[in-house]
């Protein structure tokens, strides 16, 4: 169902928020046998959608700006209420 949300006339907006923050940095996959969230996360950013990372959810896990991918914008949390307040829907994973 979310990747049919990106392909059509939607705005759509991902919050990595938390944990998900580390989603938003160069991660090495092959080290913890995981996937690789880089390509879908460039494949949004192509599509024109915005990936934000939430600024305190950096903070909290000692994330550096540095790392985060390039692409993925990092943002206070008052911006990202002002954007789930706006949001028609909100698809939570």
């Amino acid at each position: 169902m979310a990747v049919g949300q990106t392909m059509a006339e939607n705005q759509v907006t991902v919050l990595l928020l938390d944990a998900g923050a580390w989603a938003g940095t160069f991660q090495r996959p092959d080290a913890v046998k995981g996937g690789d969230l880089k390509k879908p996360i460039d494949m949004l950013i192509l599509l024109k959608h915005r990936v934000w990372v939430e600024e305190e959810s950096l903070r909290e896990y000692y994330i550096s700006r540095e790392q985060v991918l390039p692409g993925v914008a990092v943002v206070s949390r008052r911006q990202v209420e002002d954007e789930l307040a706006a949001s028609e829907a909100v698809i939570r994973f």
